[in-house]
């Protein structure tokens, strides 16, 4: 799992337990008037309440380099849930540094590790792969 300290404000919509005693769920969000669903352990979150969260992710199916640079063509900024999933997602995002890469995705910011030092991919719009976004306060 990857996570970093960048806060994005959110709207907490719903919450499905998986386990009250392990205080997991499957937090439904919205950001820029977009729904988002994500696993929480441990979640505080009230049901309409916002608040500043971190997000964090365990990385998809390995996405080949050519594939990653050219899937982005529209230089989208977002999350885009896979069919018939609940928190894995397709990312779409712009460079912001590299050693590690932080891909800025619209709801957030994710270091997606340390795949090349080459200050040239700084401005590039890439895609990756998430299985599982997590959501922390």
């Amino acid at each position: 799992m990857i996570k970093i300290g960048n806060y994005t404000e959110v709207k907490i919509i719903d919450m499905k337990w998986l386990s009250e005693e392990a205080n997991e769920a499957i937090v439904s969000f919205k950001v820029s008037n977009k729904v988002y669903q994500a696993f929480g352990c441990p979640v505080d979150f009230e049901v309409g309440n916002s608040y500043k969260v971190e997000f964090g992710f365990i990385e998809g199916a390995d996405v080949q380099w050519d594939a990653m640079f050219n899937e982005n063509k529209d230089k989208i900024k977002d999350l885009i849930i896979k069919p018939s999933s609940t928190w894995s997602y397709s990312a779409y995002g712009q460079v912001l540094s590299v050693n590690p890469v932080i891909v800025d995705c619209g709801i957030g910011e994710f270091d997606i590790g340390y795949l090349s030092r080459d200050e040239r991919l700084i401005g590039e719009y890439i895609f990756f792969d998430i299985s599982r976004l997590d959501i922390y306060e």
